[in-house]
């Protein structure tokens, strides 16, 4: 099997973000943050942390917190933190690939990381809601991890999140 430069660069540019990722298998989480802290935790370890002007509510969480230019594995990322009860309940990676060199080939490269990271993927619906056709899901300790495209065809943002799984018993459905 023959690979091109390309590939070749691809992959060191993967390794690269891989490295870059937290040991504790937390993928792109940003280091020193994890689901469940408080706000004053979080201040603490986000360097750059400000609040939204216009707080998003997502699924009974508010964005409260949000660090914007964030570079991480070749890639511009803005993190934006969601509370409910006064505890880290998602947080949401945007990747802004406009400064990578193939900025087209994010959502895959980012797959790729993750799959290496928790394993691979659930089947397409597995279980997570939101999950949509083009998107890639993941579960692992106590968290839904969904990797998706974001934005309008052309822009190739590719959006991340982080939440707590929360189990549901079939009466409740």
């Amino acid at each position: 099997m023959k690979f091109s430069t390309r590939s070749w660069q691809t992959l060191a540019g993967l390794l690269l973000a891989w490295g870059s990722c937290v040991a504790s298998a937390q993928g792109l989480m940003p280091p020193g943050v994890h689901l469940g802290m408080s706000a004053a935790e979080l201040r603490e370890v986000v360097p750059g942390l400000h609040a939204v002007r216009r707080p998003q509510n997502v699924s009974g969480t508010v964005g409260h917190w949000r660090v914007s230019g964030v570079q991480q594995g070749g890639y511009v990322i803005e993190e934006t933190f969601f509370f409910a009860q006064q505890a880290l309940q998602r947080v949401e990676l945007l990747l802004q690939p406009d400064t990578s060199p193939h900025p087209e080939e994010a959502f895959a490269n980012l797959v790729t990381l993750l799959r290496a990271e928790y394993g691979p993927e659930l089947p397409l619906y597995g279980g997570l809601s939101g999950a949509t056709a083009g998107s890639a899901s993941w579960v692992h300790e106590g968290m839904d991890i969904l990797a998706m495209p974001s934005g309008p065809p052309g822009q190739n943002k590719t959006r991340l999140i982080y939440k707590v799984r929360i189990l549901k018993d079939a009466s409740e459905l």
